[in-house]
């Protein structure tokens, strides 16, 4: 015999799953605004094994606790202007130089160089203590090569349409607050940067 479920708890369970980040495919995303995308790191469509933190100017910012490769945020963009971006990270290094980098993936593809075409970074790091921007290169390896180790990092957005950005723990402790990826410019931003850009959401899935 089948239970008929009371209209009220029906009603209540929806309300929960509603709520609960990853039950539904509607999901932020950040679109290209005059060629700057910018991400508080708190708004991650999914996380896992980062947690929140006080930021730069005592809002949220997010802290690796997982083990290398295990802890991922993902972050959705929405190109409407494909070519490079590069990439500047709102960090800090609590723990010194041993805690001081992350993976950065897009689509699954690693970072460029702007030195050198065939050395493509794993990551970013930091050298500071207290949040500052980077645009540091981490690998290919344990130590950067010299001939890309100071220069800008930018990922390849080959055409327009969704895509997605995945910062992956490389070091426990290191801190992120916000993420700017710009078009055609190199310029490290200022401040707190440029106000975040997310403007939507969308179907996860759609092109």
């Amino acid at each position: 015999m089948i239970k008929k479920v009371p209209t009220k708890l029906f009603f209540i369970c929806a309300f929960v799953l509603s709520v609960i980040p990853g039950t539904t495919s509607a999901q932020d995303i950040f679109t290209d605004k005059n060629g700057v995308i910018s991400m508080e790191a708190e708004h991650a469509h999914e996380i896992k094994g980062w947690i929140p933190v006080t930021g730069m100017s005592g809002g949220k910012a997010m802290q690796d606790t997982s083990s290398r490769g295990q802890g991922r945020m993902s972050y959705n963009l929405k190109i409407s202007e494909p070519g490079p971006y590069f990439v500047f990270l709102l960090c800090r290094t609590p723990g010194g130089t041993s805690t001081n980098d992350c993976f950065i993936r897009i689509n699954g593809d690693k970072l460029h160089a702007v030195a050198s075409p065939a050395m493509r970074p794993d990551g970013m790091r930091v050298h500071s203590e207290t949040y500052a921007w980077t645009y540091l290169p981490k690998g290919p390896g344990a130590h950067t090569p010299n001939l890309i180790r100071d220069k800008p990092v930018f990922v390849w957005i080959k055409n327009a349409g969704t895509h997605q950005l995945e910062i992956i723990s490389r070091s426990k402790l290191f801190c992120i607050d916000k993420i700017i990826l710009k078009r055609d410019d190199a310029t490290t931003p200022h401040g707190s940067g440029h106000p975040e850009t997310m403007h939507e959401k969308i179907e996860m899935g759609a092109k």
